[in-house]
């Protein structure tokens, strides 16, 4: 360990060469002599954080890691639990050991394979899109409401037409004074109507 005006270093080895030091703004750098943030690590090859205690067990397969690997950064819990994620004192989403998704659910479940599950416990559950030319306020792009009254609620906020498609292709479509078009896509504007093409 030595001082300088500017920096505590911390040596260990043969060679007494630098693992951390501390500069004069208080940022930590450990692989790295000059850090640019709070705390920082550098490694030639793939850097690791691991989190491990006495119940995941202290192999390099066990806890947590933090990981950097060439142009990839990996987040990795090693173990057959949840990935837990904390806003504001709550738990706002999780992914379970089998990877589905929770928002607003401690128990993220599908009725088969691996999806994303949102509860609201207080009122309705939404899915919004927006992109650049619808804008992206609340009453802007495309909601997936689930209604407290059990209903679903597909909804477009702009003024166009709501799209089915299957096969590729377009299959039905309500334009945004309430036409229905299936197998053609210009319902006759006779006010609210379903056309069918060919008939």
């Amino acid at each position: 360990c030595s001082s300088s005006s500017d920096a505590l270093q911390f040596h260990t080895g043969s060679s007494d060469s630098e693992r951390m030091r501390i500069d004069s703004s208080g940022n930590v750098g450990i692989g790295k002599s000059n850090p640019n943030t709070t705390f920082e690590i550098y490694e030639d090859t793939n850097p690791y954080i691991y989190l491990q205690n006495s119940t995941t067990g202290t192999t390099a397969t066990d806890g947590f890691s933090i990981v950097e690997f060439g142009l990839d950064a990996y987040i990795n819990n090693r173990e057959a639990g949840n990935m837990i994620f904390y806003n504001n004192g709550s738990e706002r989403m999780r992914i379970n050991s089998s990877g589905n998704v929770g928002i607003g659910t401690s128990n993220p479940v599908q009725q088969s394979g691996i999806g994303l599950h949102i509860n609201n416990s207080g009122g309705q559950t939404r899915i919004k899109l927006t992109q650049s030319a619808s804008g992206a306020t609340a009453n802007d792009g495309f909601d997936i409401i689930a209604e407290t009254n059990n209903e679903i609620h597909l909804l477009n906020h702009e003024s166009a037409p709501l799209k089915f498609g299957a096969g590729a292709a377009e299959r039905m479509r309500i334009d945004s004074s309430g036409n229905v078009a299936i197998g053609t896509t210009s319902p006759t504007a006779f006010g609210p109507t379903l056309q069918v093409a060919g008939t």
